[in-house]
């Protein structure tokens, strides 16, 4: 599908990305090269130029060459790269990913988040620096990818403005989610519970956090520090019905029924209209 968008638009950096992430997840990166030469060739005056399409591309972006290159883009298309370099440095990053060094892969992508670009581009961005630091992992970089993870998780905004209201908006964690659970991938399982815990205290109101803390505390059997967890969260997030039904199944397992009670009483408190509260509530 993407390479036959990419024939319909040689022109457009968005589909080009998006073709080579294609075929790397097909394991067919070495078919990116003669693609990348006629997705460059294709910005240029001179289409039979023997001008290394890295070098094209990185002039575009604004890097220093080591050649001359002006006047070397069709003037009809300069408008249209202008828009498209968020693209344009996805696909350096990727390039140099596939076919650089890692200092100049690093550099392309600190470039890139130098740029002003839309929030979704900043993800994926981040997210191919992030699957890129953490490929290159050994012991001695293994601090350096944890600092960037950190870097990442504090920097890129989780606020969304309500439309037409811009004084007001909404927490969405969901790039940040799929970041943590990357991190986690790159760790041992004895870790997970610590890291996890030490990121919902740097993002209290991401409820998917909180939630996959609490799914680690069970896995690894620490039902006390289970309790002691949801408690502390279901003080945070009193509305937060899936908080309120851990609980009260940790109270359950602990058997300690009149502890089940009032925590029902608690929970109605807070949720007076819940249906499934006060069905469970009522058969205690």
């Amino acid at each position: 599908m993407w390479l036959h968008a990419l024939a319909e638009c040689p022109n457009n950096a968005e589909v080009f990305y998006h073709s080579c992430k294609f075929l790397v997840a097909q394991e067919k990166s070495s078919a990116i090269a003669p693609l990348f030469r006629g997705f460059i060739l294709s910005l240029c005056e001179d289409q039979q130029s023997e001008k290394k399409p890295v070098e094209v591309l990185r002039h575009i972006l604004g890097f220093p060459t080591e050649e001359l290159l002006r006047g070397l883009i069709i003037k009809e298309l300069q408008e249209q790269l202008s828009q498209q370099m968020p693209y344009l440095h996805l696909i350096h990053c990727r390039w140099q990913w596939l076919h650089g060094s890692v200092e100049d892969t690093v550099d392309a992508f600190e470039r890139g988040l130098g740029t002003a670009m839309q929030l979704d581009e900043l993800h994926k961005l981040w997210m191919d620096y992030l699957v890129f630091s953490s490929s290159q992992q050994t012991r001695c970089q293994s601090k350096l990818f944890s600092d960037l993870v950190h870097r990442c998780l504090s920097t890129v905004p989780s606020r969304l403005e309500v439309p037409f209201n811009p004084a007001e908006f909404w927490s969405c964690y969901s790039f940040h989610n799929k970041v943590v659970t990357l991190y986690l991938s790159c760790l041992p399982q004895s870790q997970h519970a610590l890291v996890l815990e030490r990121l919902r205290y740097a993002m209290p109101n991401n409820t998917e956090l909180g939630l996959r803390l609490l799914h680690q505390e069970w896995k690894d059997g620490n039902i006390e520090h289970l309790k002691f967890q949801v408690q502390m969260l279901s003080s945070q997030a009193p509305k937060c019905l899936a908080y309120w039904e851990i609980l009260i199944a940790v109270a359950t397992e602990l058997k300690e029924p009149s502890e089940v009670r009032h925590l029902y009483q608690q929970a109605l408190h807070h949720l007076p209209l819940c249906a499934a509260l006060w069905k469970q509530s009522l058969a205690v």
